[in-house]
Formats: structure tokens, C-alpha cells, sequence
């Protein structure tokens, strides 16, 4: 399914900046929030992308 997909993608994208962070503990929701941004920002990209070369 393509939701697990993108909430394994931002997991792992979250725990690679809680870990360059320095392991904070109590900020696991920050982490998440901000992959999550990275990753839908990728996705958007892809697509305005992808939309312009199927013209």
C-alpha cells in the first residue's frame, strides 16, 4: 500500500535525523514532522517532473 510505503520512508528519514541530532529524547513528533515534509517535497518534485516530460 502506498501510505506504509511513505510512513516507512519518513521512519527512516526521522530516525536518521534524530540520530544526526544526537538522540534527543522527547522530540520524536519534530523528527517525524520534518521527514515528513522532506519526503512529500520529493514526492511533489517527482510528479511536477514527471507531469512536464509527459507533455
Amino acid at each position: 500500500m502506498v501510505v506504509e510505503d511513505r510512513d516507512a520512508e519518513v521512519r527512516q528519514r526521522a530516525y536518521e535525523l534524530w540520530e544526526k541530532a544526537g538522540r534527543p529524547w522527547g522530540r520524536e513528533h519534530e523528527f517525524w514532522a520534518i521527514a515528513s515534509l522532506e519526503i512529500e517535497g520529493e514526492k511533489q518534485e517527482q510528479e511536477a517532473v514527471e507531469r512536464s516530460v509527459a507533455r
